[in-house]
């Protein structure tokens, strides 16, 4: 049986109170691809598993798909501002100057996690950068109740909503 991640439910309700809930996608990176059909027949977790990959996702408004929802969204929303990294032991990473400085948030939209902690980014700049943060598992809560906003994608600008 399955590690829970023991902050589920506390995370759950942060992040859902933004409208948007975390769904577990890890069957799908065996296929490299995010598979939407697969996410419409998949309930929304109750609880996270340790070893586990999630997404980000928009919750639907009532009889629109996962999948149009999010790409009303383009996959933009979930953010996090970065903590003071040389005050917070509980957490490491790499982040951009601006970023480290407070001046500009870290898009979310994926979280894993393991054992000692959880790790949160973007998926798609990843690879490309190598930005992330990693969470002492028992700070994540913490971290999501004081650091995490959702922007929504305007026309060549973002909002920030608390």
């Amino acid at each position: 049986m399955a590690e829970i991640f023991s902050q589920s439910r506390e995370l759950k309700q942060i992040i859902e109170s933004y409208d948007w809930f975390l769904q577990d996608i890890t069957p799908c990176l065996k296929n490299h691809r995010v598979n939407f059909e697969y996410l419409v027949e998949k309930p929304v977790p109750e609880q996270y598993e340790i070893g586990h990959t999630y997404l980000f996702l928009p919750m639907p408004k009532p009889g629109e798909s996962i999948s149009k929802a999010y790409k009303e969204t383009a996959g933009v929303g979930p953010a996090i501002t970065v903590p003071d990294f040389s005050t917070s032991p509980w957490l490491t990473g790499f982040a951009t100057v601006n970023q480290m400085l407070g001046n500009e948030p870290m898009l979310l939209s994926a979280i894993d996690f393991y054992d000692e902690y959880s790790k949160i980014y973007d998926a798609g700049k990843v690879r490309q950068t190598g930005e992330h943060l990693c969470i002492s598992r028992s700070k994540v809560a913490d971290v999501f109740r004081d650091c995490f906003f959702i922007i929504e994608p305007l026309v060549n600008n973002m909002q920030w909503i608390n």
